[in-house]
């Protein structure tokens, strides 16, 4: 084999090796967050507070159902996270911390009644969760 076709060998190994599998508790042991947790801003259902107090526990791994309640399938969600279960510092989170889990099996989990957010990272927080 050439230096080509070992380079070639070896790439697709790393890739093999690396591919995601599919996440396997994705939809078991779901956390439901109640509506009454959160409340109506305006046309947005928040839960928690910049001042930490309503912060939601985020485990790893873990799946939150968030009931929002708008009457309306949301256009945006956007989760705040902090390390702390008294809030302090926030950072919008992004990537495999917050993924919309559009449907688990043949149960729709994006509606007019909750999202469904998968923690798919090994790090618990504790969020601020805006459903618009």
């Amino acid at each position: 084999m050439t230096r080509r076709g070992w380079a070639l060998a070896g790439a697709a190994a790393v890739l093999c090796a690396c591919a995601s599998q599919p996440d396997q508790g994705l939809c078991n042991g779901i956390i439901d967050v109640p509506r009454s947790a959160g409340h109506m801003e305006g046309a947005a259902w928040v839960l928690g507070e910049w001042n930490g107090t309503g912060l939601v526990h985020y485990p790893a791994f873990a799946s939150l159902r968030i009931a929002h309640g708008l009457g309306r399938i949301p256009t945006d969600v956007r989760v705040f996270a902090s390390f702390s279960p008294t809030g302090g510092v926030f950072a919008q989170q992004i990537g495999n911390v917050v993924e919309i889990v559009p449907s688990c099996g043949a149960t729709s989990e994006f509606t007019a009644e909750s999202v469904l957010l998968r923690n798919a990272a090994a790090q618990e927080f504790w969020v601020r969760i805006i459903v618009e």
